[in-house]
């Protein structure tokens, strides 16, 4: 039976009070994560509640899967 190993990468952005969004950091390098053997199982954007009823996506979980060696 396949084993597999898996990974969590993050990349979050800050947010002003007044909504300015900040650049992704870190910038998450999917390509060389894949050249390293790791598959993308699943994308989870994370959004905060700014104000009554405004939310802004402020955060990126990507969980990856590679085989056991």
């Amino acid at each position: 039976m396949q084993k597999w190993e898996y990974l969590r990468a993050e990349s979050s952005r800050k947010i002003s009070a007044f909504g300015s969004v900040a650049e992704w950091e870190p910038v998450v390098d999917l390509a060389g994560l894949g050249d390293s053997g790791w598959e993308l199982v699943s994308v989870v954007p994370v959004a905060t509640l700014h104000g009554e009823y405004h939310a802004i996506t402020d955060q990126i979980i990507f969980y990856l899967k590679r085989p056991k060696e």
